[in-house]
Protein backbone atom coordinates (compact mmCIF):
# COMPACT_ATOMS: atom_id res chain seq x y z
CA UNK A 1 0.00 0.00 0.00
CA UNK A 2 1.26 3.41 -0.90
CA UNK A 3 -0.07 6.69 0.37
CA UNK A 4 1.06 10.31 0.47
CA UNK A 5 3.48 9.58 3.33
CA UNK A 6 5.15 6.53 1.78
CA UNK A 7 8.85 6.34 1.09
CA UNK A 8 9.40 3.49 -1.35
CA UNK A 9 12.76 1.74 -1.46
CA UNK A 10 13.93 -0.25 -4.45
CA UNK A 11 16.97 -2.44 -3.98
CA UNK A 12 18.43 -2.72 -7.46
CA UNK A 13 19.77 -6.02 -8.73
CA UNK A 14 23.36 -6.34 -9.94
CA UNK A 15 22.18 -8.74 -12.65
CA UNK A 16 21.76 -6.75 -15.88
CA UNK A 17 18.59 -8.61 -16.91
CA UNK A 18 16.87 -8.22 -13.55
CA UNK A 19 18.13 -4.65 -13.23
CA UNK A 20 16.00 -3.71 -16.25
CA UNK A 21 12.86 -4.64 -14.31
CA UNK A 22 14.10 -2.75 -11.25
CA UNK A 23 14.67 0.39 -13.30
CA UNK A 24 11.18 0.00 -14.80
CA UNK A 25 9.59 -0.15 -11.34
CA UNK A 26 11.71 2.80 -10.19
CA UNK A 27 10.45 4.84 -13.12
CA UNK A 28 6.84 3.82 -12.48
CA UNK A 29 7.02 4.59 -8.76
CA UNK A 30 8.72 7.93 -9.33
CA UNK A 31 6.03 8.89 -11.83
CA UNK A 32 3.30 7.89 -9.36
CA UNK A 33 4.78 9.18 -6.09
CA UNK A 34 7.34 11.75 -7.19
CA UNK A 35 11.09 11.21 -7.36
CA UNK A 36 11.63 12.58 -3.85
CA UNK A 37 9.57 9.71 -2.40
CA UNK A 38 11.36 6.82 -4.11
CA UNK A 39 14.82 5.79 -3.00
CA UNK A 40 17.00 3.48 -5.07
CA UNK A 41 19.80 1.50 -3.44
CA UNK A 42 22.33 -0.03 -5.82
CA UNK A 43 25.80 -1.53 -5.95
CA UNK A 44 26.80 0.84 -8.75
CA UNK A 45 25.51 3.98 -10.45
CA UNK A 46 22.26 3.96 -12.40
CA UNK A 47 21.95 5.85 -15.66
CA UNK A 48 19.95 9.01 -15.01
CA UNK A 49 18.59 7.86 -11.64
CA UNK A 50 19.82 9.15 -8.29
CA UNK A 51 20.58 6.31 -5.91
CA UNK A 52 22.38 5.42 -2.75
CA UNK A 53 25.38 3.63 -4.23
CA UNK A 54 27.22 1.19 -2.00
CA UNK A 55 30.90 1.53 -2.93
CA UNK A 56 33.04 -1.50 -3.60
CA UNK A 57 30.13 -3.80 -4.43
CA UNK A 58 29.81 -3.29 -8.19
CA UNK A 59 31.03 -6.83 -8.90
CA UNK A 60 29.01 -8.54 -6.16
CA UNK A 61 26.29 -11.06 -7.01
CA UNK A 62 22.74 -10.44 -5.82
CA UNK A 63 23.07 -13.12 -3.15
CA UNK A 64 25.83 -11.12 -1.50
CA UNK A 65 24.04 -7.79 -1.87
CA UNK A 66 21.25 -8.91 0.47
CA UNK A 67 23.33 -8.27 3.60
CA UNK A 68 24.41 -4.68 2.82
CA UNK A 69 20.93 -3.89 1.50
CA UNK A 70 19.43 -5.01 4.81
CA UNK A 71 21.91 -2.80 6.66
CA UNK A 72 20.70 0.21 4.65
CA UNK A 73 17.07 -0.66 5.48
CA UNK A 74 17.88 -1.07 9.19
CA UNK A 75 19.72 2.27 9.35
CA UNK A 76 16.80 4.02 7.67
CA UNK A 77 14.28 2.34 9.99
CA UNK A 78 16.28 3.34 13.08
CA UNK A 79 16.62 6.92 11.81
CA UNK A 80 12.89 7.20 11.17
CA UNK A 81 12.00 5.66 14.54
CA UNK A 82 14.22 8.11 16.38
CA UNK A 83 12.89 11.02 14.30
CA UNK A 84 9.33 10.32 15.43
CA UNK A 85 10.36 9.79 19.05
CA UNK A 86 10.13 6.02 19.33
CA UNK A 87 12.78 3.45 20.03
CA UNK A 88 13.21 0.20 18.13
CA UNK A 89 13.25 -1.81 21.36
CA UNK A 90 9.89 -0.45 22.52
CA UNK A 91 8.08 1.23 19.63
CA UNK A 92 4.68 1.19 21.34
CA UNK A 93 5.28 1.91 25.05
CA UNK A 94 1.57 2.57 25.56
CA UNK A 95 0.77 -1.02 24.58
CA UNK A 96 -1.09 -0.19 21.34
CA UNK A 97 0.71 -3.12 19.73
CA UNK A 98 1.75 -6.13 21.76
CA UNK A 99 4.03 -8.98 20.91
CA UNK A 100 2.22 -12.18 20.07
CA UNK A 101 4.58 -14.56 21.84
CA UNK A 102 3.71 -14.99 25.49
CA UNK A 103 5.67 -16.62 28.28
CA UNK A 104 9.12 -15.86 26.87
CA UNK A 105 11.43 -14.12 29.24
CA UNK A 106 14.86 -12.67 28.59
CA UNK A 107 17.48 -14.66 30.46
CA UNK A 108 20.59 -13.01 31.80
CA UNK A 109 23.65 -13.77 29.70
CA UNK A 110 26.46 -15.33 31.66
CA UNK A 111 29.55 -14.94 29.51
CA UNK A 112 31.75 -17.11 31.72
CA UNK A 113 33.66 -19.81 29.82
CA UNK A 114 31.47 -22.81 29.13
CA UNK A 115 28.30 -20.97 30.04
CA UNK A 116 26.18 -19.05 27.59
CA UNK A 117 28.56 -18.40 24.74
CA UNK A 118 30.87 -20.98 23.28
Amino acid sequence: MLNDATLALVFVSADSYTRGYDVDILTELRDALGPERVLAVAADALDGIDAIVLPGLADADDGFLGAPYVVVAQILALSFALAVGTTPDNPFPGGAVNRVVKGVRIHELNAAPGRGRD
